[in-house]
């Protein structure tokens, strides 16, 4: 929504569950609700309904509005650096309406793959946008796109990311992106092909797969063969292309009357099939990724698809625009207003239930930003100036600690 230059909002339910549940929020919830609505652009607002009978008809809980009122006066504090801002262009994710109608008619989940991508752009503290075309002027604003299991590439699209690419910009494509035609059917072969590097093969005919033959022995992942539960395709690489890992076949496919220990088969075979491969084409760069990584994130959360993610991202993107060093529970926004740049950190540290009943302090955080020399860096609700460096073209500065969330504005 924030790409569109309008105002939005965000309705926030104060119930603890679902609507309608006639329960209340711990008040530190809502203020992390209203911190996300007003860190990404948007003005958070309460949907809520009085009692309609009994006892209580026509009122609205004591306890509501005391929550309601707390909420609000922590927006008030930080209200006049989110209003009127836009998104600094950086990364794109795309994700179109027919996309999403073509997963919905073949039967497919249609938010799964977006939801991925989300969390693990946000565990590794990337400032991203959704957009919803991939047209010549939307992608010349960004310097990467991310396309998570996008079924349908239109030829015209795939001019316009084939020459985002050829004039430096990076992506990020997974599982069966540029497969299919606007009818749902598959093709020979993907659309986006010269960009990625392969040529489709088929599907693995295991309903779980594994990763190894990494390269990188300092990549973050564990040294064993990686777990996926899900199909991945088979694909072979252009000779311009660099295998990153393979894929890596079960021992069988788990029947009722055959099986192997507990769940799934062990890893028994490596494949030739690369799984990832990066590809450089023209002045751009290009990470394939022949498994749905996001959607596989989304489901099981392993880690190692995190550190692949991040190792990807730092290959398409070796001098990022934001650097941020803190705990995976941070969430960055970097948003700008009125030649000021202001870099939200959002410290979403919650518990099993999924709501927030205390915050916890965050220790100092390491940033770094790809911007000219600024006049001062201030950090707010405190308004405070923080001590800065710069070296190689970024500034470097170290943000105090804080709870829940604070606001660095660099003029």
């Amino acid at each position: 929504m924030r790409c569109f230059k309008k105002p939005f909002e965000l309705t926030i339910p104060e119930y603890y569950r679902d609507w309608g549940e006639w329960t209340i929020l711990p008040v530190n919830t809502l203020k992390l609700l209203f911190t996300i609505a007003l860190a990404n652009g948007g003005n958070p607002t309460i949907g809520h309904v009085a009692y309609p009978s009994g006892a209580y008809a026509g009122r609205v809980g004591e306890g509501v509005l005391n929550s309601i009122r707390e909420g609000f006066q922590w927006v008030r504090k930080i209200e006049d650096l989110c209003s009127d801002t836009e998104s600094v262009p950086y990364v794109a994710v795309l994700h179109t309406v027919k996309n999403h109608r073509l997963k919905d008619f073949l039967g497919w989940p249609t938010m799964n793959s977006l939801e991925g991508a989300h969390h693990l752009l946000v565990d590794n503290h990337v400032h991203f946008d959704i957009i919803g075309q991939a047209s010549t002027e939307v992608l010349s604003k960004y310097e990467a796109l991310i396309i998570p299991d996008e079924l349908h590439i239109s030829k015209e699209e795939a001019e316009a990311i084939s020459s985002f690419v050829e004039n430096g910009g990076s992506i990020i494509a997974s599982y069966r992106t540029s497969l299919y035609d606007e009818r749902g059917t598959m093709m020979e072969d993907f659309e986006l092909a010269h960009v990625f590097g392969v040529k489709f093969h088929g599907f693995s005919p295991y309903s779980i797969n594994y990763l190894d033959g990494f390269k990188d022995s300092d990549s973050g992942y564990p040294r064993m063969p990686l777990l996926l539960k899900s199909r991945a395709l088979q694909v072979e690489a252009e000779e311009s292309a660099q295998r990153i890992a393979n894929l890596m076949y079960p021992a069988v496919e788990t029947k009722p009357y055959r099986h192997v220990y507990h769940q799934h088969a062990h890893p028994a075979v490596l494949t030739e099939f690369p799984a990832i491969v990066y590809n450089a084409y023209k002045k751009g760069r290009c990470i394939y990724i022949a498994l749905p990584i996001e959607e596989e994130f989304r489901s099981n959360h392993y880690y190692w698809l995190r550190n692949i993610y991040a190792n990807a991202l730092k290959q398409i993107l070796p001098n990022p625009l934001l650097k941020v060093n803190g705990p995976i529970s941070l969430r960055a926004s970097l948003m700008k207003k009125e030649g000021k740049l202001i870099l939200h950190l959002i410290d979403y540290q919650h518990e099993d239930t999924g709501v927030i009943e205390e915050f916890k302090e965050t220790g100092e955080v390491r940033v770094e930003i790809r911007h000219p020399s600024p006049r001062d860096i201030t950090v707010y609700p405190s308004v405070k100036e923080i001590e800065w460096k710069e070296e190689n073209g970024y500034i470097k500065f170290q943000v105090p600690p804080f709870k829940l969330h604070t606001m660095i504005v660099i003029k």
